[in-house]
């Protein structure tokens, strides 16, 4: 299970929310084009590079302390329903631009270490946060999340400056 997120203009927001069929397709070219460096144009390329993000399977992890740090907006899942097709794990949800913004500005402020002060993999495994960790000493899964978080806050930051909104899922 693997977070997804994908950062679109209003103008392509608006058309994803009319047609999520060609939002789906727009994003699997997207995808596309970031798994192949020979096959599409550079400039797709650069766009996927620009526009997509992934927290890996960490995703939960990243929830898990966002919600005991009670961030008021949904980073993981996004927040509006825009497309009852099944993208893996559910359906993509979207949060547009003003929620960006105000998600941008709460992700700058916290410190993944203060977000993660206390936390052991043993709550992780009592929360039944995925993946679930075997409860150790070293709290690999609580260290493992720290390196997705920082690019999230930047992938938000840039998405909030160009006023884009951010469409989330689990695949």
């Amino acid at each position: 299970m693997i977070g997804e997120y994908v950062r679109v203009t209003p103008e392509v927001m608006q058309r994803a929310i009319a047609d999520p069929a060609w939002a789906r397709n727009y994003i699997d070219e997207l995808q596309d084009a970031e798994d192949e460096s020979d096959g599409p144009t550079a400039v797709l390329v650069e766009e996927a590079k620009r526009r997509l993000f992934s927290t890996y399977k960490v995703w939960n992890i990243i929830g898990y302390l966002l919600e005991r740090a009670k961030c008021p907006v949904d980073v993981v899942f996004g927040e509006e329903e825009f497309a009852g097709d099944d993208w893996g794990y559910g359906p993509p949800l979207l949060l547009p631009p003003d929620r960006v913004r105000l998600a941008a500005g709460v992700l700058r402020g916290y410190k993944y270490e203060d977000l993660a002060a206390g936390v052991t993999d043993a709550d992780l495994h009592a929360a039944d946060v995925y993946p679930i960790p075997e409860p150790s000493e070293a709290n690999h899964q609580v260290l493992w999340a720290q390196h997705w978080f920082q690019p999230l806050v930047e992938f938000f930051a840039a998405a909030a400056d160009d006023g884009d909104a951010v469409i989330a899922w689990i695949s």
